[in-house]
Formats: C-alpha cells, sequence, structure tokens
C-alpha cells in the first residue's frame, strides 16, 4: 500500500513537474517574442517638398525594406542597383529596451519605369543623397539634388544629360547655380537669389525652343545648334556668351524625354543671373 501510495505521489510529482516545465517553456517564449518585437514610439511626416533622397551605404550588404512594423521584410536594397529612396517619414522603434530611427522610403530611380516598393530602412543603413552613379537615361527631378556638386555630377554622367553637356559648352565662362537651376523651370524669387543676383535673364527664343515641341524629333547635335541659333536670336552671340563670366547659369533639361502637362507647363528652363 505505502509502495503504491510513493508511486502516486512519484507520479503526481512528475506531472506537475512536467507543467512547471511547459509552463515556464511557455512564458519563455512569451518573453523572448515581446523582447524580439519592435514597438513604434513615434513618428514624423515631412511635407511635400522636403523629401530627401538616401542611397544605401553598401551596394554588397544585406540591407533590408521592412514593412510598418517590422514584422516582414519587403525587399533586400542590393538587388536594387542604381537606386536612391526617398524618405518621407522619420519613425522611431523601440527594440530590447533602445530607440532605433528609421526611415520610411519610397523607391526612386533614374529611368522611365522601376519597382515600385516602399516600407522603413534602419538609419545607419543608408546616407542622405541621390545614387551617385547616375546610370540611368531618365532625368532626374532637379529639387531632389541637395549640392552643386552633386548636380554637377549627374550632369556629367548621366545619359539624360547629354543636351545639358552639349549646352554647357556654349556658356564656357560661366558657372552653373544649383538654385538657378532649380528655378529655371518655375522662377521664384528667394531671398537668396534677390540677395545674390541684380538681374535675371530668360531668353525667350531659347524658352520657346525648349517648350514648344520643335525639337522632339531632333537629335542632340540638332538640339544645340538650335538652342545656339536661338541665343543669337536673343542677342547672346557666340563673342557675347564668351563674355560672361559675371552672370551664373541656371540649367534644367530633360532632352525631350518629359512630356509637357494637359496645361502646356513648361519643363525644361535656362536662365541667367547677373552677380551683384
Amino acid at each position: 500500500m505505502i509502495k503504491k501510495l510513493l508511486k502516486g505521489t512519484a507520479l503526481i510529482a512528475t506531472v506537475f513537474g512536467l507543467l512547471a516545465t511547459t509552463n515556464l517553456t511557455t512564458q519563455a517564449a512569451k518573453s523572448q517574442t515581446s523582447n524580439n518585437s519592435y514597438q513604434v514610439v513615434s513618428k514624423k511626416w515631412l511635407r511635400s517638398g522636403t523629401y530627401t533622397p538616401y542611397h544605401t551605404t553598401s551596394t554588397t550588404k544585406n540591407i533590408y525594406l521592412w514593412n510598418g512594423t517590422h514584422t516582414k521584410k519587403r525587399a533586400n536594397l542590393k538587388n536594387y542597383k542604381g537606386y536612391s529612396w526617398i524618405k518621407k517619414i522619420n519613425v522611431t522603434l523601440r527594440h530590447n529596451g533602445k530607440n532605433y530611427l528609421y526611415y520610411y522610403v519610397d523607391a526612386y530611380r533614374d529611368t522611365k519605369t522601376y519597382k515600385n516598393v516602399s516600407g522603413l530602412v534602419y538609419s545607419g543603413s543608408v546616407k542622405a543623397g541621390l545614387n551617385p552613379s547616375f546610370s540611368g537615361t531618365f532625368p532626374i527631378d532637379v529639387n531632389y539634388f541637395k549640392s552643386l556638386s552633386e548636380y554637377n555630377s549627374y550632369i556629367k554622367k548621366s545619359k539624360s544629360q547629354s543636351l545639358t553637356r552639349g549646352i554647357l559648352k556654349l556658356f564656357p565662362n560661366t558657372k552653373v547655380s544649383l538654385e538657378l537651376s532649380q528655378n529655371a523651370v518655375f522662377f521664384s524669387p528667394t531671398t537668396s537669389i534677390q540677395s545674390r543676383y541684380s538681374e535675371i535673364l530668360r531668353p525667350r527664343h531659347v524658352d520657346d525652343f525648349l517648350n514648344n515641341g520643335k525639337g522632339d524629333k531632333m537629335t542632340t547635335a540638332q538640339r544645340v545648334a538650335a538652342i545656339k541659333q536661338a541665343l543669337a536670336d536673343d542677342g547672346y552671340t557666340t563673342n557675347k556668351l564668351k563674355d560672361l563670366s559675371g552672370y551664373e547659369l541656371g540649367i534644367y533639361l530633360t532632352n525631350y524625354q518629359s512630356r509637357a502637362s494637359q496645361n502646356d507647363d513648361p519643363i525644361q528652363g535656362i536662365i541667367l543671373g547677373k552677380l551683384k
């Protein structure tokens, strides 16, 4: 009888031991899941017009784009060669007791079509600026450029900028201005422009040629020749173009790859700013 009681007690102890072990394992699993989760602490949306381009710090390492709750990978950015990532939201996530800054970004590529993907990327895996390869064939919105050196690099490298390179040869002593270039299509007299320039000039015949479709079926060389003639018609002869060292040039050209909108807004432009 005593042996039976001892066996029963041992069995009960074993069962409770298993239940306790199972319970501890479950609690540990729950604790591990909780510790490994990401919680959204804050979000800060950027205003339209202040969206900032970024590119990855490495083209060979795995850098993942996550969904909004950091529970599912959407893309491995090393497979998106030549892409830039446009930041629209700053997102702070909390993980294992620490806060981490992520960016909610949209894909952007200097090609006519590209993979449209968006999500969260860790801020330490990207750095400010467009992808410096500029290996595509489609023009980039001039407002995405944050420095003149970046814009000059784009003009030098991009296949979409062959017309721009040809036109710059007509202005051998005139430096490009990023701010004027960002105002070459739709001019806005900012405080910095007003303080730097005494006069802003927009060659009328050039403006007309760039935006009326006349150059649609021309080669790049033919467009350069036509713009050179339009400049002459505006009074900018070859000799005068050489004598514009006291000016800066604003230039944004798509080489006719972008079409005008339905209300016929201009899409290309060249302006000159006379330095004070």
